[in-house]
Formats: C-alpha cells, sequence, structure tokens
C-alpha cells in the first residue's frame, strides 16, 4: 500500500509498504524513517496515541484514512489491499485532505511556478481560498480558484499546502535554475 504520515508541523514519512491494515503500516515506516511511535492498549484494542513528540491531546490525535474515507473500524481491523493509500495525520476528525499540483516541476532562474491546491469533501474535490503554499522560506496564498504562484531563487524545494482544519498536503519536489543532482537530497 502507499502510505504518508502527516504529523503536526511536517511529514513524517512517506512511500509503500506490504501491510496487512494501517497500524502496521506505521510500525513498518518507523522502521525506514526512524520514528518513533507508541500504541497503547485499551478496551477497544490498539490506539496510536503519538508519533516522534505528537502526542494525542483532547480532541486531537493521530487519525488515518484509506483512498480519503475514515473506516469505521480500528486500525487494527481494516485489512488494507494492495492498491489502497493509507494516511495517517495527527488533527481533528473533521479535517479534510488537501492536495498540490504544480504547473511544472522544473522551471528556470526567474521563472514562477503555479501551483493548484484542492481539498477534498462530500466525495469531491474544491479548492479552499486562503491556502498557504509553502517552499523553502517562501509563501504564497491561495485565490478564490486555489492558485497560487511562487518565485524563487535557485534551488530544490518541497512544495506543499496548508490550512487550518485541512490534512497538509503531500510534498511535490521543484526545481529552479541549474541545480546539481549531487545536491539533491530526495529522502
Amino acid at each position: 500500500v502507499l502510505f504518508r504520515i502527516e504529523g503536526k508541523t511536517s511529514e513524517f514519512c512517506a512511500g509503500s509498504v506490504a501491510a496487512p491494515n494501517p497500524m502496521e503500516v506505521v510500525k513498518l515506516a518507523a522502521g525506514i524513517c526512524n520514528f518513533t511511535y507508541h500504541i497503547q492498549n485499551t478496551s477497544l484494542g490498539e490506539y496510536l496515541d503519538q508519533i516522534g513528540s505528537d502526542a494525542a491531546q483532547g480532541a486531537t490525535g493521530w487519525l488515518y484514512l484509506v483512498n480519503l474515507v475514515s473506516p469505521s473500524v480500528g486500525a487494527t481491523s481494516y485489512a488494507v489491499k494492495s492498491g489502497d493509500e493509507v494516511l495517517w495525520y495527527y488533527g481533528e476528525s473533521q479535517w479534510k485532505p488537501m492536495r498540490i499540483a504544480l504547473d511544472q516541476a522544473k522551471i528556470s532562474s526567474g521563472a514562477s511556478v503555479q501551483a493548484t491546491v484542492e481539498g477534498y469533501a462530500s466525495g469531491s474535490w474544491s479548492p479552499p481560498s486562503g491556502a498557504t503554499v509553502s517552499a523553502g522560506t517562501a509563501t504564497a496564498a491561495t485565490d478564490a480558484n486555489g492558485k497560487a504562484n511562487l518565485s524563487l531563487p535557485d534551488g530544490a524545494y518541497r512544495v506543499f499546502a496548508e490550512k487550518s482544519e485541512y490534512i497538509r498536503s503531500e510534498q511535490e519536489l521543484l526545481l529552479v535554475g541549474q541545480v546539481s543532482e549531487s545536491s539533491l537530497s530526495l529522502s
């Protein structure tokens, strides 16, 4: 299954693993991306209450989606199948997933890139205005159509979007200008 684990302030890990359920995804991802986690045994089964320093507090905690849907069973009881996408996130149950797309993955020095951001709710994607698109230290707010433009100095950037009550988007790699492959870390 494909997976992504979004913490309070950054992505912990993304990739793919062979796992029978979303809880096992976390356990295997911890070995791949070298993070710590804590699982509490409760009367309802295993509960993931912490990854790294992001610990559950009140209504905010670790939740999971499979193919953008919140299953009605615990993470050890949901059987994932090949091709499923598992998203673990630190947040609240009503938060909606976001995605980002860049109009180009590589731009020349001095050019700008346009990011399109969408949020998922009620079975469809739509633009959330006022989302923040970040790349390095640069940020831009999306307009009513979910679009934002960024102009960046030469380098390699991980571009993502975030907004209150939304799950941070995946990261897209952007190359600006002449970037040598030896200076690029894709881990």
